[in-house]
């Protein structure tokens, strides 16, 4: 019936230890969080009626006002069948949690990174490909226009074709960017068209 902190609980809740037991266990108990509280509560209560153990990882706030995680463990003991004391450890974990935070975190952003890296591969492989398309579409629309007549209505449409293809070349630029390659430069010469 007598509770007893250790200088290490005092200061993990931040309680001064020279204040009444009765004050400390009260200023304890509330300083977990309600859904934290109720699960102490509720192991503790089991602790007590059926001797079960408990090893649970919770959410205080200080009386200081600052949140912290522990990890506390604890068992009854018991004389002639009858509960006499209960026994526990609590051990500050806050560090490790935020330190689990962060790499979740960091796990998170490396998957996303590897996904954007995926997407980027696919880009540029797409992006390869549509060259060597617009390579030929290019090439030949310029070389179709300089065998045309000027007044041939032929000839307009294979300069749209070009204009078109010069169009697509943005994309293939946007696509190159994206993927972080390098930006394709088209040069048509006569008759040829070169990456």
């Amino acid at each position: 019936g007598i509770p007893k902190w250790t200088n290490e609980t005092f200061r993990i809740f931040e309680i001064d230890p020279t204040e009444n037991m009765e004050t400390v266990m009260t200023e304890g108990f509330n300083a977990y969080t309600p859904e934290s509280r109720s699960i102490i509560n509720e192991a503790v209560q089991r602790a007590i009626d059926y001797v079960k153990p408990y090893d649970l990882f919770l959410e205080i706030i200080t009386k200081k006002g600052n949140h912290r995680w522990v990890h506390t463990t604890g068992k009854a003991y018991q004389e002639d069948g009858k509960t006499k004391r209960i026994g526990g450890l609590i051990q500050d974990i806050t560090e490790l949690k935020k330190a689990e935070k962060e790499r979740e975190k960091l796990q998170s952003q490396l998957q996303q990174a590897q996904k954007m890296e995926t997407i980027g591969t696919l880009a540029g492989g797409i992006a390869h490909d549509f060259n060597n398309i617009l390579t030929t579409v290019l090439g030949y629309s310029e070389l179709l226009s300089r065998r045309l007549p000027d007044g041939d209505p032929k000839r307009r449409m294979a300069r749209d074709i070009y204009h078109a293809g010069e169009r697509a070349v943005g994309l293939t630029r946007q696509l190159l960017t994206f993927s972080r390659k390098q930006v394709v430069e088209f040069k048509i010469e006569i008759g040829r068209a070169h990456v």
